[in-house]
């Protein structure tokens, strides 16, 4: 019996990086699929660097699911990440699952603050059912490769967003 794997209709990819420095925060992410790219930044309140990692993630997935309102088909996101702690919030957060193609182990995390449940409950709710699959990807390797390059770009973003 031959296994049936899912084929999305389209595949949306999210880089999300954060930074911490002198307690301010910021965040930077970037998506692409076959009908739209962007990034995006911004600052945060908070100085814990999950957290910032993890807001960050929401605001790439919010932003690529704005960007594709009017696309009939299927998704599913590929959510690529430098932080293991943010990407294992997703887990449960999302009903989430590790990319068999990633390079490390990542491991359920429980989210540790309630406004973050609560923005992985609304952003789980418009997802309904779209899967998301996670991959680690190290930081600070400049632009080795193309995960590089793009996650060298939301660091980048990120300290941008750090000094609004």
């Amino acid at each position: 019996m031959t296994k049936r794997l899912y084929a999305p209709s389209l595949l949306i990819t999210v880089f999300s990086d954060a930074s911490v420095k002198d307690g301010k925060a910021g965040y930077g992410y970037w998506f692409k699929s076959a009908h739209a790219s962007s990034y995006g930044y911004g600052d945060l309140p908070t100085a814990h660097v999950p957290t910032a990692e993890l807001q960050g993630i929401c605001a790439g997935m919010r932003a690529a699911l704005q960007a594709h309102a009017d696309f009939k088909g299927d998704l599913a996101f590929v959510v690529q990440c430098d932080n293991l702690q943010a990407l294992g919030a997703l887990i449960p957060g999302l009903n989430a699952r590790p990319a068999k193609t990633s390079p490390h182990p990542i491991y359920t995390v429980k989210v540790w603050t309630q406004p973050l449940r609560d923005e992985l409950q609304a952003l789980r709710k418009k997802l309904d059912r779209t899967p998301v699959y996670l991959k680690h990807v190290k930081g600070h390797r400049g632009t080795r490769d193309a995960r590089s390059a793009v996650n060298t770009l939301t660091d980048r973003l990120a300290r941008k967003g750090r000094s609004k």
